[in-house]
Order: structure tokens, then C-alpha cells, then sequence
């Protein structure tokens, strides 16, 4: 919002990074899996902002995938 968009990718970049590597330790964390999509998203977000699509692409891709994973395994789960 404040036009911080190179920092908001490494901010979000940093927190993808960080659930990656919690998940890679405790793979079942459902709350994780969420906040990792949630993150993937922002980051591509800003990353479209920024003109860098196909970087932007791979993490709407990513988040898709797990959401879609989420949602399978839990379909009454509505987060």
C-alpha cells in the first residue's frame, strides 16, 4: 500500500521461506499449508505489480496447487 513493492516481495519471499522449511519438518501442519498458499499468493500479487509475470505465475501456480491439496483432503473446510 505504501509503494514498497521490492520489499514487500523480499518480505513475502522471506515468509515463503520460512513455511517451506517448517513444512519440510512438520508436513501435516494444515495451518501452514494455508498460510504458505496465502503467502505464495501475496508474493505474486507484488510480483505483478512489478512487471515480473512468469516470476508471479509460478506462485499463483503454487498456491493453486496448494489450496487444491487442501481442499481435497478437507472439502468441508471452507478457509
Amino acid at each position: 500500500r505504501q509503494g514498497q513493492i521490492q520489499q514487500a516481495i523480499q518480505s513475502y519471499r522471506e515468509c515463503v521461506s520460512i513455511l517451506e522449511a517448517s513444512l519440510e519438518q512438520y508436513p501435516g501442519l494444515i495451518g501452514h499449508r494455508k498460510e504458505l498458499a496465502i503467502a505464495l499468493n501475496n508474493l505474486g500479487l507484488v510480483l505483478s505489480k512489478k512487471g515480473n509475470y512468469f516470476e508471479a505465475s509460478d506462485s499463483f501456480e503454487k498456491s493453486t496447487s496448494l489450496i487444491s491439496a487442501i481442499a481435497d483432503t478437507d472439502p468441508s473446510d471452507l478457509d
